[in-house]
């Protein structure tokens, strides 16, 4: 994320009706990324493999995070909780919120994935908050960061 939000900070960022995501390798659209919209002065880093930073982090704003994305293709809906999901960061989202899902009493991240509204839960994936697993679900605690405007 801190090489995004480098690029960020010198080129500006557009809107994703300006600019969808296509899963495709290509060129970049310079005429759509010329539609800036917004500016960052700088990034602030999370406390890594910490949920309780995260959670204080996610309670005032978004907050971009990657995780290792290969047990979350197929995620269709509830809280994603696979002991498996392992931690070679490959992916990288938005934690927009937290929750308690009252059916199994699990605490959740809400994330924000790029994949778009097919995907999981309109986009969104529920993610569980494992407070004995510091790295988190899928490493999602292991590089916190958030933009500064």
């Amino acid at each position: 994320m801190d090489n995004a939000f480098k690029y960020i900070m010198s080129k500006g960022l557009t809107l994703t009706a300006n600019y969808p995501y296509k899963a495709v390798n290509g060129k970049c659209d310079t005429q759509a990324v010329s539609k800036k919209v917004a500016h960052i002065s700088s990034y602030k880093d999370v406390s890594a493999n910490d949920s309780s930073a995260l959670q204080a982090a996610a309670s005032q704003r978004v907050v971009s995070v990657a995780i290792q994305a290969n047990a979350i293709m197929s995620y269709t809906g509830g809280v994603f909780d696979n002991d498996a999901c392992g931690t070679q960061l490959n992916h990288g989202v938005s934690v927009v919120g937290y929750g308690n899902d009252s059916a199994s009493g699990k605490n959740f991240w809400i994330v924000r994935n790029s994949w778009g509204a097919t995907w999981g839960e309109q986009g969104y994936i529920r993610m569980v908050i494992k407070p004995g697993k510091s790295q988190g679900e899928c490493g999602i605690n292991m590089d916190p960061s958030y933009p500064v405007v």
